[in-house]
């Protein structure tokens, strides 16, 4: 622009010399571009940007991205298509702009760019908001005249926490502004450079918004006899999400530009007359709080806290429901109101037993004020039980009979319940200390004697109809109260929408724990239709469920997603009468577009608790571009609103906060939390009206229909970026071959945050991670894809059939390569895959495994290139790993660089401690990776080194006698820790070779802590004495011949009724020895050659009591003809605790579940042992 100024003034001059006649004499050019190259080359040194470069890199420290609310997904890869709205300003605005910022000591750029940013944090949601600034970078006078582009773009940081006022701010960004132009001469490519070592390719480098005033003169170019107007052209183009640029002395109109794949039009043009309101009321109400400055218009505001919440209907606001019901009886007495199976009852049956029992219950103190539980299963009596507490005017509180007996025996406390219903079989789940039980069955001869007639209404709309407990953050449940007058307006409003008539049949299959179980039970009832009742058995299981419903036919049933997603699963093929009712949950794409071929109407539903079961509907449709949970149901307000109770802008995500007539009267006894999340409502004149907040997050679509987003807490930052999860679960369900997702932001081992993502596929297809991620790569950016993919058969789900994000496992306990697993045997490999195992958690790892593929990233690389550091002593570039991401390939780079090194039995598996060191002796196959969960857990505390036995490279002879072995690896250990304490744990066969490290170590002076899990005395090796490789041909008949005898030995010592699973386990083993490797396979006949070794070993071994302690622990499930593993507390001089453990092999001693137990024994007994007096060497044999 400032060259077109140049141009322009030049063009008049000429134009206007040759209009006078004149031959007009070009102005001398002192200098051209090509001299300001040179001399910014020159001058523009690193010494000279040394200072600015130390000011940029402190001031953008920490920077976040600009998250910005988008109409349509952000690419994978930025893209530059775009648009541009355009608002006049009107010129008195413009002139008050100009005194305030005169008046304020600031520029007419400074105020504009501090309106901006407050915009940008109203919809971004954060304070600290970056954008760039052209600056036209002409400082010299000698360039003001030339030709060219100077312009250079400053990033302008500014910090808007605290809620300051206007004019705070004003000074916050004047201050930033002239600190910047004080550093203009770094380049913003420099900067750019310094600041992003990894480019996020979706969006551009450390802004992703432009703010523009022009300066440049084109305003007083004056051409004789003409006029002339800026000549405004569409780019199509837009270099950043956003770009606002305004011109206030010649156009006075202010122009933003948007990309066409991030925003729609109509987003800009809100966005332009939100900011002139903005812009308005700041210079109006400088003092005033940014909170307190409006950014809607006012038909905006109107349309939002107005119009949308237009729901006012009529319904009988002095009636309770047992009076709507009684008058649906008058009206269908003979009709059918209740069924399960073969049992029903009529209207009229229903209602006299409600009666009767209600008549019982006030002799036992029922009326309005009480409480009285139902603590039944799913039954008519059920039902009659609801009925009658309601009629009585007492509230019900359901009590789940599976619920724990202390939740349970705290509901009734916390509610102080005077009687709970329930039957025989259940009557010991309730505590009678507490209060009275009633056995409906036990005493339904003596409450059938009351009269059966109605009763005279006891409670009015203002009383509680029932209390709902629901989980609370506190660790104990909180009581929700719900008075008559929100649940009949509820049931009066779905009557209507999405409706029931006297023709419907409603299948019920939600715990009356679940709240909703209310609109299945008591909408059907207020009509005159049916409901047809399925136990919990059959709601839980898919396939009784679907059959039930091609039993009954139900032309009404209501679920939440994961229901219904099971009974889809089971084969139900649906029907074209039913209406269906999803919510609890969000509904996925995949599922509407299933139940929808299902049924002849779909709806979602959304309501939490605390607002009377349901708030908001929407029908969906099959053309819908996203599911929303729609409207407000009737008599019910929904405001998004920000931190500062004001309303957010459509499209920006807010808290959702719910009024009306179907809120609770507050929390059970908990009158600050009541208070705390029902508070006074800001936009109503009734001073005693109240707002529920959700703590959900919602946005608004231009329509006026509702997005739920998630929970808040469901938003995460992970390395800067934040993130909705729900966002990526949307896009990952969007997969061909996905059915379900969920997305979690979980801890690793060194408590860093990364994405996990749960997947159910669809049936027959499994993608693999690089699939899944490649996809993802292709719908959101790069830092939304999550590190590890867990594939489920199904979704862990809570009571009320909502997926139990608690439950969802460790992704460490599922990872698998997804490539052909290559299990480590060189010694280099085997030490690196030790290292990959304490960076990523796993157990199992391949050396053809890629790092990224596992869940790397930076974080991760950093944490394992620290570790080869320690290990190995090189320093490695992280770039290495993009070159060479697997564990063959990093020990093939190192082997390049430091050479071919000999055997070394010590690998470093956990090193994050500098407590004394554990030792782990390998068992007879020589391996140490399967020890990976007990290292890690022992790792918190403690250095962890394993010890794999000489030979199993395949490369080198394994020793065959326990006293080398032991003085190898004391060799090994000293090299690294020259001096102990040491701590010593053999597993198996190791357990006699670390009883050996241990006198020889004892012998040398030195303090041991001795740990044996599961080993046998020399002499259960005896046979073993001259075994050597034998051909293969023998092989199997040896291993026949052995297992059999150990299983005639077992049988003789068990009782009969155990052969049965003495016979299955040695059959098992039996298979599974002819499944293995054929002996011909080197890695097979190397294992097997180092069993033997070390079986000879031990059978050679010549024992001698040990001075010291020793901690024995047992496989106790495993029962042979000669146990001798426990003749250790024969030999050891110190004493022996032993300590036995219920499972059946070695290796399930150092995997979960027994791992856990295993390795707190050890850290205990450490802490008890590992200080004591150095034991004296005993050298007689035993």
């Amino acid at each position: 622009q400032w060259s077109f100024g140049v141009i322009g003034h030049e063009f008049a001059f000429f134009y206007n010399a040759f209009c006078r006649g004149d031959v007009p004499s070009p102005k001398p050019i002192p200098l051209q571009y090509a001299d300001y190259a040179v001399w910014q080359r020159r001058c523009l040194t690193d010494d000279r940007l040394g200072t600015q470069s130390d000011y940029w890199q402190k001031k953008l420290a920490g920077l976040s991205k600009l998250s910005l609310p988008t109409d349509h997904p952000r690419p994978a890869v930025q893209t530059f298509n775009g648009s541009h709205r355009m608002l006049e300003l009107p010129m008195s605005l413009i002139e008050r702009l100009k005194r305030f910022s005169a008046e304020h000591n600031a520029t007419v750029f400074m105020t504009l760019l501090a309106c901006f940013q407050v915009l940008l944090s109203r919809y971004s949601g954060q304070t600290d908001v970056a954008v760039g600034s052209p600056i036209a970078n002409r400082t010299l006078s000698a360039i003001e005249s030339i030709i060219g582009s100077f312009v250079n773009t400053l990033v302008l940081r500014t910090d808007l926490s605290g809620d300051p006022t206007f004019i705070e701010l004003m000074a916050r960004v004047r201050d930033t502004a002239l600190e910047a132009y004080a550093n203009q001469d770094f380049p913003f490519d420099k900067l750019v450079e310094m600041m992003h070592s990894s480019r996020d390719h979706s969006s551009a480098p450390l802004v992703q918004v432009l703010f523009n005033v022009p300066n440049a003169p084109i305003g007083e170019i004056n051409v004789q006899g003409l006029s002339w107007v800026p000549f405004e052209v569409e780019t199509q183009a837009a270099q950043f999400d956003l770009s606002l640029t305004i011109e206030t002395e010649f156009s006075r109109r202010a122009y933003l530009t948007f990309n066409t794949d991030l925003f729609e039009s109509q987003t800009a043009e809100r966005m332009l007359g939100q900011y002139q309101v903005l812009l308005q009321s700041a210079l109006t109400n400088p003092q005033s709080k940014l909170s307190e400055l409006p950014t809607l218009t006012a038909p905006e505001r109107r349309q939002m806290l107005q119009d949308w919440n237009r729901t006012h209907r009529e319904y009988p606001q002095s009636e309770c429901f047992p009076q709507l019901f009684e008058a649906q009886v008058k009206r269908t007495p003979d009709a059918v109101a209740l069924s399960m199976g073969q049992q029903s009852l009529r209207y009229s049956e229903l209602n006299a037993r409600a009666n009767q029992l209600a008549r019982y219950l006030q002799t036992l103190g029922a009326r309005p004020g009480v409480a009285v539980g139902i603590g039944l299963e799913r039954s008519l009596e059920m039902v009659i039980a609801l009925m009658a507490v309601l009629k009585t005017g007492a509230a019900y509180v359901p009590l789940d009979p599976d619920y724990p007996r202390d939740r349970l025996r705290f509901m009734s406390e916390d509610a102080s319940l005077i009687v709970v219903l329930t039957s025989e079989s259940l009557a010991d789940r309730f505590d009678a200390h507490i209060c009275r039980r009633l056995c409906l069955d036990q005493q339904w001869g003596k409450i059938a004697q009351e009269p059966d007639h109605d009763l005279p209404p006891t409670a009015t709309p203002q009383d509680l109809a029932y209390i709902l407990y629901t989980s609370g953050s506190t660790g104990q449940p909180k009581g929700v109260e719900i008075p008559h007058r929100a649940l009949v307006n509820f049931l009066c409003s779905i009557r209507q929408e999405p409706g029931c008539s006297a023709q419907d049949v409603m299948l019920s299959v939600t715990t009356l724990s679940f709240d909703i179980a209310g609109l299945e039970l008591y909408v059907p009832l207020l009509v005159g239709a049916r409901v047809e009742i399925a136990s919990r058995t059959v709601a839980m299981d898919g396939r009784q469920l679907r059959a039930l419903c091609e039993a009954v036919q139900p032309t009404i049933m209501q679920a939440t997603p994961a229901t219904w997603r099971m009974l889809v699963e089971a084969g139900w093929l649906g029907s074209n009468r039913l209406t269906i009712l999803c919510g609890g949950e969000p509904l996925p794409p995949d599922l509407a577009a299933s139940l929808l071929d299902r049924s002849v109407a779909l709806w979602n539903m959304y309501g939490p608790t605390e607002t009377t079961i349901w708030s908001t509907i929407e029908k969906i449709e099959r053309n819908d571009r996203e599911i929303t949970i729609g409207r407000p149901i009737a008599n019910t307000e929904l405001y998004i609103l920000d931190q500062f109770l004001q309303p957010v802008p459509i499209g920006v995500s807010g808290e959702l906060y719910i009024g009306g007539h179907g809120l609770a009267r507050g929390y059970r006894g908990r009158p600050e939390l009541t208070q705390e999340r029902f508070i006074p409502h800001p936009f109503s004149p009734d001073p005693l009206a109240r707002l529920y907040r959700t703590g959900d997050s919602a946005r608004y679509r231009p329509d006026g229909r509702i997005v739920h987003l998630g929970r808040l807490d469901h938003q995460v930052k992970i390395r800067g970026y934040r993130i909705e999860l729900g966002e990526i679960e949307t896009a990952l369900s969007r997969h061909q071959a996905v059915r379900q997702a969920v997305v979690m932001a979980r801890e690793d081992q060194q408590g860093v945050k990364q994405l996990v993502a749960y997947v159910v596929c669809q049936d027959g297809t499994t993608p693999s991670q690089p699939e899944l991620r490649s996809y993802l790569r292709s719908e959101v950016p790069e830092y939304m894809v999550p590190s590890l993919f867990v594939f489920l058969k199904a979704m862990p789900l809570t009571a009320n059939n909502k997926v139990d994000r608690k439950a969802l496992p460790a992704p460490a306990s599922t990872l698998a390569s997804d490539t052909v697993h290559v299990a480590p045997r060189d010694q280099r490999d085997v030490q690196m895959a030790a290292l990959w195992q304490q960076v990523f958690g796993i157990e199992k790892v391949g050396i053809h495994d890629n790092f990224f593929d596992l869940g790397g990233h930076s974080l991760k690389a950093a944490q394992l290139f620290y570790l080869i550091e320690q290990v190995y002593g090189r320093h490695l570039p992280l770039s290495t790993l993009f070159q060479a991401p697997t564990i063959a390939g990093l020990t093939s780079v190192l082997t390049q660089e430091q050479g071919i090194s000999p055997w070394q039995s010590l690998v470093a598996m956990q090193l994050s401690s500098s407590d004394t060191p554990v030792f782990l002796v390998s068992a007879a196959g020589g391996g140490i990776l399967w020890f990976a969960q007990l290292a890690r857990l022992l790792g918190q505390a403690h250095p962890v080194y394993g010890l794999q036995a000489r030979g199993y490279d395949g490369k080198t002879e394994p020793y065959d006698s326990v006293p080398e072995m032991a003085r190898h690896y004391i060799a090994e250990i000293r090299s690294r820790v020259p001096n102990g304490p040491y701590i010593i744990i053999g597993v198996c066969t190791g357990g006699l070779v670390a009883y050996e490290m241990a006198q020889q170590l004892v012998e040398q002076n030195e303090t041991v802590t001795l740990v044996i899990l599961n080993s046998w005395h020399p002499t259960s090796y005896s046979s073993y004495k001259y075994s050597y490789d034998l051909p293969t041909i023998w092989a199997a008949p040896l291993d026949f011949l052995s297992i059999t005898v150990s299983a005639l030995g077992e049988l003789r010592r068990m009782p009969m009724k155990d052969w049965g699973q003495i016979l299955r386990r040695n059959a098992q083993m039996f298979l599974s020895r002819l499944r293995r490797a054929p002996e011909n396979e080197p890695g097979h006949r190397q294992l097997n050659h180092m069993r033997l070794a070390m079986f000879r070993a031990a059978a050679r071994y010549i024992i001698r009591p040990y001075p010291g302690h020793i901690l024995n622990i047992v496989a106790s499930k495993r029962i042979m003809e000669q146990d001798t593993r426990l003749v250790w507390s024969q030999l050891a001089g110190g004493g022996c605790q032993t300590v036995e453990i219920a499972t059946l092999r070695t290796g399930d001693l150092v995997v979960s579940p027994h791992v856990e137990e295993v390795s707190a024994h050890i850290q205990r007994y450490i802490a008890e042992h590992s200080r004591g007096t150095p034991v004296r060497p005993n050298n007689k044999a035993a």
